[in-house]
């Protein structure tokens, strides 16, 4: 997981680009945390002796973390869900068991309960700001679960960085990811500190991911123009994982920030190209136009991508000269942007087939990159390729990302493939949960009787 993770990007603090000023970062918002919000530790110590056995092989290896925005995780195990409090008891059901149906969509889940219904696993508050399990199933309880002490996002960082993915770095990374919010300042300072490891300042960066505040995402690009250098020299990696974050929800300054630091050879074409066409700005094509003449292929196929996101018409002589490059993955993106952008039938016809034909290969990644040209392609001609792959074996993730597309297309021929995918039991591995899948069919499925009741509107 890590391994694929590190492929993220890294910026930093400090210096204001032409003023040459240096940024301080702004102190960490108070934690709004308070119980029974946190990190819990179970402890069976209490349940009758011929019940210790089953509760530590399910509770003993996993922490209970309940998050923000009323979610919950059993990090060591892999489960989570929704939480409410009801009374003076807090009911918690895993997302996709128990009485609640897995196909629904998220808001349904949150709706159904637990008026009425307290399926689960319902906890009670005790002494010292514990919270007590009665029984589970079978194995009477009690299971207690402490309050883990308060740790800073220094500490819970390098705790979630380690070679085994303990249920110690599962739970801290879980608290991370509910305190980038409000502490990513505290990520950025650990990210840009020379006295870290260079791999533990990407992982900083990396899991920063989750960012979606504008001045954090501001902050985020401002910090590539300074990064304090490595003794390992991982300054780009860095730079790169924190450009990666930025990528995921540019804004217009943290995009031009982005440019910045490409012009002054801290980045490269691919680590900017990704929040180009995310923003869509058509003032960044000529930029997106002169990359697809790099040397690099994912300068190239990052710039053909954000092009293809944008609609730009104006790059297919360059998308068909590329389709002759020597590298696959240029061809196959190439390729993508016709069949998005161009109006004659024929030629969007045969780059369709093209894509449906690498949807098959066996090389790594070229399916995934496959799939998502024909999402974002929107045209009917992709919809065979799409059914297909939703019924396919293909890895949960990129089943539930078509799902979606099938629903933005709202061509009813989907609806018995997604009626078959909201309804299809998970295996193990996936990227995702099946619930996500059968989650993201069911939305489909609205979206498409939306759109059939508009067009009886129009009629």
């Amino acid at each position: 997981m890590k391994t694929l993770a590190v492929a993220l990007a890294a910026f930093c603090l400090l210096n204001c680009a032409r003023a040459q000023k240096v940024e301080v970062l702004p102190e960490s918002k108070p934690n709004p945390f308070a119980f029974p919000l946190g990190s819990y530790k179970p402890d069976v110590s209490q349940a009758p002796r011929n019940a210790r056995d089953g509760l530590t092989a399910y509770w003993g290896r996993a922490y209970l973390v309940i998050g923000l925005r009323d979610q919950f995780s059993l990090a060591g195990i892999n489960q989570y869900g929704y939480w409410r409090k009801s009374g003076e008891r807090y009911v918690f059901i895993y997302n996709g068991f128990f009485s609640l149906q897995k196909s629904d969509p998220a808001e349904v889940l949150r709706k159904a309960w637990p008026e009425g219904v307290l399926d689960g696993f319902v906890l009670r508050k005790g002494p010292k700001g514990t919270l007590i399990l009665d029984s589970w199933g079978r194995n009477k309880g009690p299971v207690i679960f402490r309050p883990m002490p308060k740790r800073t996002v220094s500490e819970l960082l390098v705790t979630s960085y380690g070679d085994d993915f303990t249920a110690a770095n599962e739970e801290a990374q879980t608290l991370l990811n509910d305190r980038v919010e409000t502490e990513w300042p505290e990520f950025l300072r650990f990210a840009n500190d020379p006295k870290r490891t260079g791999m533990q300042r990407v992982w900083a960066a990396i899991l920063l991911g989750n960012l979606r505040d504008p001045k954090g995402i501001e902050s985020t690009a401002q910090l590539i123009l300074g990064v304090k250098p490595t003794t390992d020299n991982r300054d780009y990696s860095i730079r790169r994982s924190l450009a990666r974050v930025v990528c995921r929800k540019p804004t217009d300054r943290a995009a031009d920030l982005l440019i910045q630091g490409l012009k002054k050879g801290l980045l490269v074409p691919s680590d900017v190209a990704p929040a180009l066409g995310s923003l869509k700005r058509r003032k960044d094509v000529p930029l997106l136009l002169e990359w697809l003449n790099s040397a690099r292929e994912y300068d190239k196929t990052e710039s053909l991508e954000a092009l293809t996101l944008i609609g730009m018409a104006e790059a297919l002589p360059d998308a068909r000269r590329l389709t002759t490059d020597p590298k696959e993955r240029v061809q196959l993106m190439a390729y993508g942007l016709i069949a998005r952008t161009s109006l004659d039938a024929q030629e969007r016809k045969v780059a369709i087939q093209k894509l449906g034909a690498w949807s098959k290969s066996s090389t790594f990644l070229i399916p995934a990159d496959a799939m998502d040209a024909l999402c974002r392609s929107g045209a009917p001609e992709a919809l065979p390729y799409l059914v297909a792959m939703l019924s396919s074996d293909m890895d949960s993730l990129y089943r539930r990302n078509v799902a979606s597309a099938l629903g933005r297309l709202g061509d009813e021929r989907a609806v018995p493939a997604l009626i078959e995918a909201k309804l299809r039991e998970g295996g193990p591995g996936g990227l995702v949960p099946e619930s996500e899948v059968n989650r993201a069919a069911a939305e489909a499925l609205v979206q498409i009787g939306k759109a059939k009741q508009r067009k009886a509107r129009a009629q």
